[in-house]
C-alpha cells in the first residue's frame, strides 16, 4: 500500500514538472510574439512619421517665396540690414515706383516723377524742383545710375518706338556722366489683380514681354541689367500679396525688401 502511495506522488510530482515546463515554454513564445508585432508595429510608426515628415519639408520647400529668400528671411529683411549710405553714390532716376524710395528715405539721391516716360523725362522736372529729371545729374559726381521706364508705355503700339526712345535716354546719361555705370531696372510686376484690369495694357504678361526687350537694349548699349526681384514676385509672377496697397507701388516693408535687394545686387 505503501508503495503505491509513493507511486502515485511521483506520478503528480512528475506531471507537475511536465506541465510547468510546458506553460513557460508557452509563455516564451507568446513573448516573443509579442515582441515581433511590437518591433513592427514601431517600425510602421517610424516609416510612417518619417514620411510626414517629407511631405511636411517638401511643402514648406515648395511654398517658399523666391529670390533665395524664405519668409523668415523676408521677415529678417525688413529689419532693414542694408545701410542706407550704400547708395549715397548711386542715382534712381525714373517714373512712380521710385517714389517710395524718396517718400520713405530709403536713399538719398532719387530723382522720380509720377507718371514719366521715356519722352518726358527730357522737359519733366522733379517735383519740387525746376531741374528736369535727366538735368539732375548735371555737375554732381555719381558711381551708378539706375533708370526705370515701361509702366507708362505699356499702352504704346510700338515697341520699337520705346526702346529708340529709351536709348536716346541711356546716351543723354553717358553724355552726363560718361564714367557712371548705367542700370536698366526691369519692370517690377503689379498685383494679380491690377494685371486682370489691364488698364492702359498694364498686365504682367505684357511687362514680361517690355522686360524682354530691355534687357536686349541693355546688351546693345553695353549697361547693366537689373532683373525683377523674385522676392517681389508670387508662383504666377504677381506682386506678391501684402506687397502694395494699390497692386502697382510698394509700401514700406516690400519696398525695404527691394532695397535689400538691389543693395546686394549691385555689390
Amino acid at each position: 500500500m505503501k508503495r503505491q502511495k509513493s507511486v502515485f506522488i511521483i506520478a503528480l510530482i512528475a506531471f507537475a514538472i511536465l506541465l510547468g515546463l510546458f506553460g513557460c515554454g508557452r509563455s516564451e513564445s507568446a513573448g516573443v510574439t509579442v515582441t515581433q508585432s511590437t518591433e513592427h508595429e514601431s517600425s510602421e510608426t517610424d516609416s510612417k512619421i518619417d514620411d510626414k515628415t517629407h511631405v511636411s519639408e517638401s511643402q514648406k520647400t515648395t511654398r517658399l517665396p523666391v529670390c533665395s529668400e524664405t519668409e523668415k528671411h523676408i521677415e529678417e529683411t525688413t529689419k532693414v540690414r542694408y545701410k542706407k549710405e550704400s547708395f549715397d553714390k548711386t542715382a534712381f532716376l525714373g517714373n512712380s515706383r521710385f517714389v517710395a524710395i524718396k517718400d520713405y528715405g530709403l536713399a538719398c539721391n532719387v530723382f522720380p516723377v509720377v507718371g514719366l516716360d521715356v519722352n518726358t523725362a527730357f522737359s519733366k522736372h522733379v517735383d519740387n524742383s525746376d531741374v528736369v529729371v535727366l538735368d539732375e545729374l548735371d555737375g554732381k559726381s555719381f558711381d551708378k545710375v539706375i533708370l526705370m521706364f515701361g509702366e507708362n508705355e505699356c499702352g504704346w503700339p510700338n515697341e520699337d518706338y520705346f526702346i529708340r526712345k529709351y536709348a536716346k535716354v541711356i546716351e543723354t546719361v553717358k553724355e552726363k556722366a560718361p564714367e557712371t555705370e548705367i542700370y536698366l531696372h526691369a519692370m517690377l510686376p503689379v498685383s494679380a489683380e491690377i494685371s486682370e484690369k489691364n488698364e492702359w495694357n498694364c498686365n504682367n504678361e505684357r511687362i514680361s514681354d517690355l522686360n524682354g526687350r530691355i534687357r536686349l537694349l541693355a546688351e546693345d548699349e553695353c549697361v547693366h541689367y537689373i532683373e525683377q526681384p523674385q522676392c517681389l514676385k508670387d508662383h504666377n509672377g504677381n506682386l506678391i500679396d501684402g506687397a502694395s496697397n494699390d497692386g502697382v507701388h510698394l509700401n514700406r516693408k516690400y519696398c525695404e525688401i527691394w532695397m535689400q535687394y538691389l543693395d546686394e545686387y549691385l555689390k
